[in-house]
């Protein structure tokens, strides 16, 4: 009796065995289509998540941040200010950045609204900014990603309250886009404790 059930544990261990690894010791192919839905799965969710973020930097590849130290695109980065040429922003996109100030990132975006002024705003509002959502730009509106309110373009960092985009401050110079970074770090109560940074 015990030889058998000696047996019967060799061919229980050896079917096991074989489960994962076949005799040739390659891995069966069960396990490698499953491995290949599952990454295919995460993948999908990826490119899905991507397309649906619309024009936000993370989506397009960009990196237009600004932070200490970082040379900003087209322009540069002083002890004061960060300067960008206007033409980078005729393409009709938001252009989002970050700002690193003592541990917290301050995120902004500028953009050329329909009348060809320049508007820039913090990427929060007075009442959705705990979400760290921030706005995509979709047509000509800027659509909040925490409660999908849209405000007009050509409004942007006119109109201030609400869910509207808090205004920041900028000027233009000679084809040059001037954010101070002391009105860059008014934003900042906005980006303390957020949940989505």
């Amino acid at each position: 009796m015990a030889a058998g059930n000696n047996d019967i544990r060799d061919k229980l261990l050896d079917d096991k065995n074989n489960l994962i690894v076949n005799k040739s010791g390659t891995v069966k192919k069960w396990i490698i289509a499953g491995a290949v839905i599952v990454v295919a799965v995460m993948v999908s969710a990826g490119i899905w998540s991507g397309l649906n973020r619309g024009d936000r930097p993370e989506s397009s590849g960009q990196v237009n941040a600004v932070t200490t130290g970082v040379e900003a695109t087209s322009g540069g980065v002083t002890a004061d200010a960060a300067v960008y040429d206007k033409e980078m922003f005729r393409d009709g996109k938001a252009h989002f950045f970050k700002y690193g100030y003592n541990g917290t990132v301050i995120k902004y975006f500028i953009l050329v609204g329909p009348d060809g002024e320049v508007r820039s705003a913090f990427d929060a509002c007075d009442v959705c900014w705990r979400a760290g959502k921030g706005y995509t730009r979709r047509g000509d509106v800027m659509v909040c990603n925490n409660c999908s309110r849209e405000f007009p373009s050509a409004m942007i960092g006119k109109v201030s309250g609400g869910c509207n985009p808090a205004p920041l401050e900028n000027k233009v110079n000679d084809g040059k886009i001037v954010i101070k970074n002391s009105d860059v770090i008014k934003g900042l109560t906005y980006f303390r404790d957020v949940e989505g940074i």
